[in-house]
């Protein structure tokens, strides 16, 4: 049995804004953990369709149905979009038939708890499951669980049809669905279930609109779900959660929000819409170990250093945090070192734009690389392409690193990266490279600490970058914050670092600068708070996402240099 990654090494939460409501935020649920952790590694779970996974709770202690779980016992994890307390209930699958069902929901052996049951495939069609967990108030014990479900269904036709669900368990017994982002089709024929019950041979109370009958209190009974029938089954809680909090009577008070929902440490400006893994593309980018793939901008228009990067241009992402415009600048590997390398970054052929250069493993470490694009202002061009990196470290032993960083292309030239959980230990040795530079030789203007600034204005500069020196561990201190590069007019860049709380500018090289977030179990507010969110509102105006490029899979053409894959319309 495999205990839950972080019981051995409880995880800290960074506070720097988390808990502050932001309006300029894209549109996700009230209550969602932005942290989603890595793949479990060594399980494969995240590459198969139809399996599950048992794990153990370690130090957590959550109650459900007058138990409590915890130590030992197993918790057990299924690709098809459920959990289950206590024992083994399967993969859901009987008959092959893969669709929520509510007679397995109330007769199965072990309590079940169930967000997104359909016949999900994390293996032919993409995606993962990530586990995290947290210690939200400092004391020895986890006190959250947080399982987010990325992830194709295995009935759609062309990849076509995604979702992003999480459930968070709390220490009080509480259970929260969210759902992020659920695209489907007609292909899409499976039913879907959410809900909870203790299993066992339970009554059947029948199905609820949980959209519609919210909030409700359910008394005794312990076992609330919806069926959702039909091709496709019309799915009306995306954008939204469900909270079950136990009641005192052995049911639950069911909602859709909580008055206090717990802290996530979420970057100032992070997509959360991250879209599905691109499948088939030299044998999956999310399953290999230095890769590289090939795409065009397509409908996307995106300047950077004199040149417009549209239609046919190319666009390379390496599999070692990396993208490159324009053409292939390899997986960022020299000499066997996949470390991020500034006379690389210098030197390539073609631009590099770096938010996580080092020596990266989505194969045998665990993760994917995500791709979305979006139409923020509904004309017909792509606006924005977002990359997220959610993967672990080729050279931490026992899979026990993990990033989650991502990065935006804005149809301005403006360039994001951001920083949602970023995870070391003394095992991991390779250099951390963030920048950018348009490469070709150009000069070195020296490694700048990033989190010490709050604004630096590069002149006629366009390559800026921060190199985090090995050994172990590079001292990543960017994490839970922002680095935006805003072009200046001048052939570089106005570089600021929201969340990162930078305030001292540090003239020194690399290896990391000083300031930004704190832990702090009492949340204390940044200083520079009030002055980020003007400055936010004021430059970046977050709309409702568009729509995922897994809405049209067929737009997407072939693969290679000569025939590159198109950023599908948003």
């Amino acid at each position: 049995m495999t205990r839950i990654p972080g019981t051995s090494l409880l995880i800290p939460l960074v506070f720097c804004f988390a808990s502050i409501p932001v309006d300029i935020a894209f549109a996700q649920p009230p209550v969602w953990e932005a942290q989603t952790g890595a793949t479990l590694p060594g399980q494969a779970l995240d590459n198969v369709d139809d399996g599950s996974v048992n794990l153990d709770f370690g130090s957590m202690s959550f109650p459900f149905d007058g138990t409590t779980y915890t130590g030992t016992d197993i918790l057990n994890i299924s690709s098809n979009g459920f959990i289950s307390l206590g024992g083994d209930n399967g993969d859901g699958c009987t008959a092959d038939d893969c669709s929520g069902n509510p007679a397995a929901l109330t007769g199965d052996a072990f309590p079940r708890i169930a967000p997104f049951w359909t016949d999900l495939d994390p293996g032919g069609e993409g995606g993962d499951i990530f586990i995290s967990t947290f210690d939200d108030d400092d004391d020895p014990d986890i006190d959250r669980i947080v399982i987010t479900f990325a992830t194709g269904f295995n009935d759609c036709a062309n990849n076509e049809c995604s979702t992003l669900t999480q459930v968070q368990l709390l220490e009080d017994g509480t259970i929260i669905f969210a759902y992020n982002g659920s695209v489907q089709t007609s292909s899409q024929t499976t039913d879907i279930l959410v809900g909870v019950s203790p299993g066992g041979g339970v009554a059947d109370p029948g199905s609820t609109d949980l959209s519609t009958s919210v909030p409700f209190d359910s008394g005794t009974e312990a076992t609330i779900y919806e069926l959702f029938t039909g091709s496709p089954p019309p799915f009306d809680l995306d954008d939204s959660n469900l909270v079950f909090s136990p009641n005192g009577n052995g049911g639950y008070d069911v909602s859709d929000t909580l008055p206090a929902p717990p802290p996530s440490s979420e970057p100032p400006i992070w997509e959360p819409a991250l879209g599905a893994t691109i499948r088939g593309i030299v044998a999956g980018l999310d399953r290999a170990v230095n890769a590289t793939i090939i795409k065009s901008f397509g409908s996307m228009s995106f300047p950077y250093d004199g040149t417009l990067y549209t239609g046919t241009s190319l666009l390379s992402i390496s599999s070692n945090g990396f993208i490159s415009l324009g053409g292939d600048n390899g997986s960022g590997c020299f000499n066997l070192s996949c470390s991020g390398d500034p006379q690389l970054l210098l030197g390539f052929p073609f631009p590099t734009i770096a938010p996580f250069w080092t020596n990266l493993d989505p194969g045998e470490a665990g993760g994917d690389i995500y791709l979305n694009t979006f139409d923020d202002d509904a004309d017909p061009d792509i606006d924005r392409v977002v990359i997220t990196f959610s993967t672990g470290f080729r050279d931490c032993l026992n899979a026990e690193c993990s990033e989650l960083s991502q990065l935006q292309l804005l149809e301005d030239g403006t360039i994001i990266f951001g920083y949602n959980g970023i995870r070391q230990t003394d095992s991991q040795g390779s250099d951390i490279l963030v920048g950018i530079s348009p490469g070709n030789s150009a000069a070195d203007p020296g490694s700048t600490s990033l989190s010490a600034i709050t604004s630096l204005d590069t002149g006629n500069e366009p390559t800026v970058y921060e190199l985090f020196l090995a050994p172990s561990p590079p001292p990543f201190d960017l994490d839970g914050g922002n680095v935006v590069f805003e072009p200046n007019g001048q052939g570089g860049f106005t570089v600021t670092t929201p969340g990162t709380g930078g305030i001292i500018v540090d003239s020194g090289g690399g290896g990391g600068g000083s300031g930004g977030c704190t832990v702090s179990p009492e949340n204390d507010l940044d200083p520079l708070f009030p002055a980020l969110m003007m400055y936010l509102a004021a430059v970046y105006v977050m709309r409702r996402r568009g729509r995922s490029w897994m809405q049209t899979g067929s737009r997407f053409l072939s693969v290679g240099a000569s025939s590159p894959a198109r950023i599908a319309p948003g």
